[in-house]
């Protein structure tokens, strides 16, 4: 059972996720589709070829904030097992799960920089151009995780998307030191007015994902 900072913690992605979703809803609701293709279709593009790395040690996944990502594409192998096992491996919603881990990955390791730059008395690394990156991209992986679940058709997909979003993030806030890193770069709460001047108006947030994600790499190998 997760603390209740644990759930905490957490709550900065699922809310970013809800604010995401009801602007990304008044964009376009895909009315046009057929009722059995509007959930888990043409949102974000999963690699068929995509496998699954070794299932890790458990000891050494918790040894270190990042854990073991074998095949490093950013999600933590027992994460990308736990996905799989819920949501199958090559579902849109597994993808965008996986997306989302990502964006939290992210941020447990900036935090983790700030983290050691405080205690090596050194001031932190992460700027506030880069705070709002990551804030971005939290808020735009909730978004895309709620769309494959169909947010835009009910409350029940809504409801579904939620809850893989937080289990995913739960996971990933598995350990108190990644709880602290993480909380050194992201609110415990969103701001709502904050979030309300992220660009969300992508008629696909999985896009704006991807993209954001790319431009962050990019900035980071230009450094």
């Amino acid at each position: 059972m997760p603390s209740r900072h644990h759930l905490i913690l957490g709550a900065s992605l699922v809310g970013a996720a809800l604010l995401a979703g009801v602007a990304v809803r008044s964009v376009m609701l895909r009315l046009d589709a057929p009722a059995e293709s509007r959930l888990d279709q043409g949102w974000i593009k999963v690699d068929a070829g995509l496998t699954l790395p070794p299932a890790p040690d458990p000891a050494r996944n918790a040894a270190t904030l990042a854990g073991v990502d074998a095949n490093t594409n950013g999600v933590r192998d027992d994460v990308e097992h736990a996905i799989a096992a819920a949501h199958g491996l090559h579902s849109e919603r597994a993808e965008a799960l996986r997306q989302a881990a990502v964006t939290v990955q992210m941020a447990i390791a900036n935090g983790g920089q700030v983290w050691l730059a405080r205690e090596q008395g050194r001031v932190p690394v992460v700027n506030a151009d880069d705070l709002k990156r990551m804030l971005e991209q939290s808020t735009l992986a909730g978004a895309c995780v709620l769309k494959t679940f169909g947010a835009d058709y009910g409350d029940e997909g809504r409801r579904a998307g939620e809850a893989a979003l937080r289990q995913v993030v739960e996971m990933l806030l598995d350990t108190p030191e990644r709880q602290y890193a993480y909380a050194q770069v992201m609110p415990l709460t969103p701001d709502e007015g904050s979030l309300q001047q992220q660009p969300l108006l992508f008629l696909n947030p999985c896009d704006g994902l991807l993209r954001s994600l790319r431009e962050s790499a990019q900035s980071a190998a230009a450094r």
